[in-house]
């Protein structure tokens, strides 16, 4: 596509939908951007009022983030492979570590807000626990 195209990358940009645990695994260790998933059941109304959010982070953040919607439905290694507790919940790898742990729905703009403060800490640190955030 051209860069005169009326449609750029972002405009036509969603999350990645992922419902099997060692997909995910596999592309937290070779991204070579930060990944950002949040995981939710999608039968849910919480996880409904997700991915809207999470395509409209996936378009804003499309240069420098992948972005990552999780179906807890298909797959129950989720929860024990990645320590989930609640959800929705929301986790940021960097370089193939965990960032930062968000519980709880956020809108797009919120989640961007802190997945770039998050990445900012990660950078300026010594790789250390995960920043957790309610």
């Amino acid at each position: 596509m051209s860069s005169n195209s009326p449609h750029s990358r972002a405009e036509n940009t969603v999350a990645l939908a992922v419902d099997d645990a060692d997909l995910l695994g596999w592309l937290v260790d070779t991204s070579r951007l930060p990944v950002v998933a949040q995981f939710a059941g999608s039968q849910t109304r919480a996880g409904q009022l997700v991915s809207p959010e999470l395509d409209t982070l996936a378009e804003r953040t499309a240069d420098w983030v992948s972005v990552v919607d999780v179906s807890l439905d298909d797959d129950p290694r989720f929860a024990e492979r990645f320590g989930l507790v609640s959800t929705p919940s929301l986790i940021l790898w960097s370089d193939g570590r965990e960032v930062a742990r968000f519980d709880g729905r956020r809108r797009a703009s919120e989640i961007e807000r802190l997945v770039t403060a998050a990445l900012e800490r990660a950078a300026n640190e010594a790789p250390a626990a995960p920043v957790s955030a309610q």
